[in-house]
C-alpha cells in the first residue's frame, strides 16, 4: 500500500491538540502543530548531486534533503547551498562530498553557516558535515 500526498504551501495552524501532516512544495514531509510550528519529518535523501560548476552562491545547487550526497565536484570551489533556515524549528542537513575536489557550501542568501552571512565553507573531498539551524538565519556544524 502507498499513500500519495500532493505538495502544497504550508496549511493554516490546526486547532488545539491537533497536528497537520503535509508534503511541502519543493519536497519533504512536514508537521504543523497547534502552536503554528512547522517541523520537517527527517529522512529524505538525495544522491548523485553535481555541484554548480564555477561556484558562487547565486547559482549553487540547493540542498533540501536531510542527507545530500554530492557525487560530482569537477573543480575546486564548485558550489552547493543549504535551503533557508526557518524560525521556530531546527532543520538538519548532512552533506557528503564524494566528488574529486573540495566544494564550497554556501548558506541561503542572508543566512550564516558560522563563517559569516552569505559566506561559504569549504568541504574537502571524501568529507562530510552536518548543519543544524537554530533560528531564522543561523546554522551550526554538528560535531
Amino acid at each position: 500500500m502507498s499513500i500519495t500526498v500532493t505538495e502544497q504551501t504550508a496549511p493554516a495552524t490546526p486547532a488545539t491538540d491537533k497536528v497537520v501532516v503535509y508534503a511541502k512544495a519543493g519536497g519533504g514531509l512536514y508537521i504543523k502543530n497547534d502552536a503554528g510550528d512547522e517541523i520537517e519529518i527527517p529522512g529524505t535523501v538525495t544522491a548523485g548531486i553535481t555541484a554548480f560548476a564555477g561556484g558562487g552562491q547565486g547559482s549553487a545547487v540547493e540542498l533540501t534533503a536531510t542527507v545530500n550526497q554530492v557525487s560530482v565536484v569537477g573543480t575546486t570551489a564548485d558550489s552547493v547551498k543549504l535551503d533557508a533556515a526557518v524560525a521556530g524549528y531546527s532543520k538538519r542537513r548532512t552533506i557528503i562530498n564524494n566528488g574529486a575536489n573540495a566544494c564550497d557550501v554556501f548558506p541561503a542568501s542572508g543566512d550564516n553557516l558560522g563563517a559569516g552571512v552569505d559566506t561559504a565553507v569549504s568541504l574537502a573531498a571524501a568529507a562530510n558535515i552536518t548543519y543544524a539551524s537554530y533560528d531564522a538565519t543561523n546554522w551550526f556544524a554538528v560535531t
